[in-house]
């Protein structure tokens, strides 16, 4: 039975690789982790472009539509529950009400280049999302920079898919999660060097 529930899915997936590519990158926008990097899904959708399966515009569009929705959801998420976690459990680590209004006052100042930039930084890109809305940035604000970031990381991209192909995946596969697993690890020390400071 869960064998021909496997063959299903796959068969599944490949007539619709656009749909699934969908469905991963939104659930890695709302902050669910995934086995597969968001980096590896959009140059996959270049592929497919490439292949004749799809046209730019189009995969720009599902790829967009996607990330501001689940983006828009963590960052609500983050400014209604994620907020007053912090507020309650940040000082057993360090992170007292003084530290997170200097956090936010900094976040606050530089809010639009420091999304767009978070934005296009892997393994900060949902991460900035999440301090935004701890940051209770304002969601005119928040939302144009989430936007332009997120349009510029998805254009870089699915055209890296487009122009490499399996090139370009087998330099991510190589790079991509220790990569990404050290740009957070270095914007997370940042942050902790902010908050203390």
């Amino acid at each position: 039975m869960l064998a021909e529930w496997v063959e299903a899915v796959k068969s599944f997936l490949s007539q619709h690789v656009l749909l699934a590519i969908a469905i991963a990158i939104f659930l890695e926008e709302v902050g669910l982790p995934l086995l597969i990097p968001g980096d590896v899904l959009m140059i996959l959708a270049g592929i497919e472009i490439a292949r004749g399966q799809a046209s730019l515009p189009q995969v720009l569009a599902i790829e967009m539509g996607v990330t501001l929705l689940g983006g828009t959801i963590l960052f609500y998420v983050s400014r209604g529950f994620g907020r007053a976690a912090l507020l309650r459990f940040g000082p057993y680590i360090g992170l007292t009400h003084e530290r997170v209004a200097v956090a936010e006052g900094h976040l606050t100042r530089y809010q639009f280049r420091a999304v767009v930039i978070g934005r296009l930084t892997p393994g900060l890109r949902i991460l900035i999302v999440m301090a935004a809305g701890l940051a209770n940035l304002d969601p005119r604000r928040f939302l144009p920079a989430l936007a332009v970031g997120g349009f510029l990381y998805l254009l870089g991209y699915t055209l890296l898919g487009m122009f490499a192909g399996e090139a370009a995946l087998r330099l991510v596969d190589r790079f991509s999660i220790p990569g990404s697993a050290g740009a957070s690890i270095i914007a997370l020390g940042f942050l902790a060097l902010g908050l203390r400071g």
